[in-house]
């Protein structure tokens, strides 16, 4: 479990693993908030209160918050997905021809050396 959860935290954004940890980030918040009842209070947003009683500043948090996780797992984590098999595709089909640096500048590899030309 820990592992899981460094793995989902520590991923870098922008490589294939990191775009799905953030798309399993979005589904466990869904999950979560779905669980908690909270679809519930949708009915906000047809101008009627879950309680019967007048819609509060509650209710409309609570609505708002679980329709942007439910988007974000209809919209966003399908898109994040889709990036990922691209993006890994990319890599194993044109492969790294460079690495950067620390200062995230891009470097030849040491096979490359040779054949590159300074600026």
């Amino acid at each position: 479990m820990k592992r899981c959860i460094k793995w989902l935290l520590r991923s870098s954004p922008f490589t294939p693993s990191g775009l799905v940890a953030r798309a399993v980030i979005l589904f466990l918040a869904f999950v979560l908030l779905h669980a908690m009842g909270f679809r519930h209070y949708t009915t906000v947003l047809s101008g009627t209160s879950p309680t019967g009683g007048p819609v509060g500043m509650f209710e409309v948090i609570v609505a708002t918050t679980y329709m942007v996780s439910y988007f974000g797992v209809t919209v966003a984590a399908p898109i994040l997905l889709i990036a990922s098999l691209v993006l890994n595709l990319l890599q194993r089909l044109y492969g790294a021809s460079h690495e950067q640096n620390d200062d995230g500048d891009e470097k030849p590899l040491a096979s490359e050396e040779g054949s590159s030309v300074s600026p």
